[in-house]
């Protein structure tokens, strides 16, 4: 008889690029929620619960708290959460944090600011929407610029040094 072992894969290592890339998956996510509910097999109410706990996966995993992967960014957790707050405080804004959440608490604001990343990600879905020229070249286009504004964000990266 056998032993079964059972191996762990590696954890993925989660650098820029990859970062931008879940960023990206996260934002199609939010379409398949948003197409599950006009097809009436998803309420709006599970899409966004489905929604909310995107950003709670996406904030534990900027915590490094998910074996899944490993993080590869200049930051993590909560030093990453004090740069966003000196970079760019108004994604750190309390009214993004969970209900009863402690402002002090660099996980319940790394939640907020992800919570701030699906904002836009809708601002921008509802935006090209709207447009009369609207393509899937668009959307591709528009969805890749917003996963780099926000993986440039989370890099640390200044306008400036993007230019």
């Amino acid at each position: 008889m056998t032993e079964k072992t059972e191996t762990k894969a590696e954890p993925l290592m989660l650098g820029a690029d990859e970062l931008e890339k879940l960023l990206l998956s996260c934002m199609w996510d939010i379409l398949s929620h948003m197409r599950s509910v006009a097809m009436k097999t998803m309420t709006g109410d599970e899409a966004a619960e489905a929604d909310d706990a995107l950003a709670r996966h996406l904030a534990r995993t900027l915590m490094d708290e998910n074996d899944a992967c490993r993080i590869a960014l200049p930051k993590k957790g909560a030093a990453l959460v004090e740069m966003l707050q000196k970079q760019a405080p108004e994604k750190c804004d309390p009214a993004h944090l969970p209900k009863d959440a402690d402002p002090n608490n660099p996980r319940a604001v790394l939640v907020g600011v992800c919570r701030a990343f699906l904002q836009d990600v809708y601002r921008l879905i509802n935006a090209l929407g709207q447009r009369e020229d609207f393509t899937p070249e668009l959307l591709k286009t528009e969805t890749e610029a917003l996963a780099a504004q926000w993986s440039n964000l989370f890099v640390g990266r200044t306008r400036s040094e993007l230019n």
